[in-house]
């Protein structure tokens, strides 16, 4: 009997990396009264507003989902 090898093909690793982005950070100004910690959907970064009136700059790739909050607004840094 004749037996053949089996040829072997490389064994490729790819490892995942966010892309980073050229868009502008958003600020973004909570209107609630308590705290709120949401977790972006692009990055998977969580921000956290700690009272009302707080404002943080937000990853352009999870500005989108933020922008559908009641209580949030974006705003200027200042």
């Amino acid at each position: 009997m004749e037996e053949k090898a089996a040829k072997s093909q490389p064994v490729v690793e790819v490892h995942a990396q966010k892309a980073p982005t050229d868009q502008p950070t958003r600020w973004f100004e909570y209107l609630g009264n308590n705290q709120l910690t949401i977790k972006g959907i692009g990055t998977g970064t969580p921000y956290h507003f700690k009272f009302k009136g707080d404002k943080l700059p937000v990853d352009y790739r999870d500005s989108f989902a933020f922008m559908a909050e009641r209580e949030l607004k974006i705003t200027s840094k200042a």
